[in-house]
């Protein structure tokens, strides 16, 4: 737990400079490993799963660790309760999400969620925030780890709160969790979010658009095809993908010959899935791409259109 606010900042700084050679990297990497977004973290307080946890018989004790003047204390009893999913723990739990330690409210956050609950989901929603805020009422991990559980605890109820987050300081992580409820009234203002000129925020309504599926989404995510940052077209690609709508697959051969090389790869892929006859002459061109992973898609794209081909795979030297 030692500086662990200096541990957050590294983190950050890492994710920053992994977004400023976006151009160079592999985004679909980048998405494994769900770096993407400057503001998530790993937390610094963890349990290992070596270590025992604590009987139940010990919640008591934790409660009243929960109320110690000491920061650090109250962050580890926050994270145990989390761990053991005590019920007893909500009501104290709810009080710490306003701890004049934000660590503490974090960990009481997270630990919310792993406990679940209408209690626990009621005072997460509370706690969102509605449009951007100013220190020292900024609390931005508390409210990204609220709008983490709510969309992991899959209560269709956070919607409006959610919603409503889009317009804040987290609105990447208010958007993540509406693509995680699938709720459709989340189309529309996803769709609107996509204006803004942050480019992570537009990544993460694009990809939840995909995953919520309403053919609603498809001309704005058309346009996405030609947003000017690599990492948005990708998921566009994806998100249409998903959708798989008829109008999608020009836009789509269109991308196969954009400047990234990610983006060319998952075009090719989703056209192998979606496309029909006319996607065939332009992944037959992919087939000389300098980028061996294009290639490999392509051919895979061309054997599930018409069946075995032959051609190269790598190109002529």
């Amino acid at each position: 737990m030692f500086h662990r606010r200096l541990l957050i900042i590294v983190l950050c700084g890492l994710c920053f400079v992994v977004v400023a050679f976006q151009d160079a990297v592999a985004w679909p990497r980048l998405r494994r490993h769900r770096c993407i977004c400057p503001c998530q973290k790993q937390s610094a307080v963890s349990v290992s799963p070596e270590v025992e946890p604590v009987p139940r018989e010990g919640v008591p004790d934790l409660l009243r660790m929960l109320r110690s003047s000491d920061a650090e204390v109250r962050i580890s009893a926050a994270v145990e309760l989390g761990v053991l999913r005590e019920n007893r723990a909500v009501e104290p739990l709810i009080t710490a999400l306003h701890d004049n330690d934000e660590r503490v409210a974090e960990e009481s956050a997270r630990a919310l969620g792993n406990i679940g609950g209408k209690r626990a989901i009621l005072a997460l929603i509370a706690i969102l925030p509605k449009e951007p805020q100013a220190p020292p009422v900024k609390r931005i991990f508390v409210w990204a780890n609220a709008a983490e559980a709510l969309g992991e605890l899959g209560d269709r109820q956070a919607v409006p709160g959610l919603i409503a987050a889009l317009n804040s300081d987290i609105a990447s992580y208010a958007a993540h969790a509406l693509g995680r409820l699938k709720d459709r009234l989340a189309v529309e203002p996803l769709i609107r979010s996509l204006v803004t000129a942050d480019y992570l925020d537009r990544c993460w309504a694009v990809e939840s658009l995909g995953r919520i599926g309403d053919r609603r989404a498809v001309p704005p995510l058309i346009e996405r095809l030609a947003d000017p940052k690599a990492a948005v077209r990708w998921f566009a690609v994806r998100g249409l993908e998903e959708i798989n709508d008829a109008r999608v697959i020009r836009p789509l051969m269109d991308r196969l010959s954009d400047e990234d090389r990610d983006v060319r790869e998952v075009a090719a892929a989703a056209l192998g899935t979606l496309g029909g006859k006319e996607a065939v002459p332009s992944l037959k061109v992919c087939l000389s791409d300098p980028d061996e992973n294009v290639r490999r898609q392509a051919v895979i794209a061309l054997q599930k259109l018409q069946g075995s081909i032959s051609g190269p795979t790598r190109p002529a030297r």
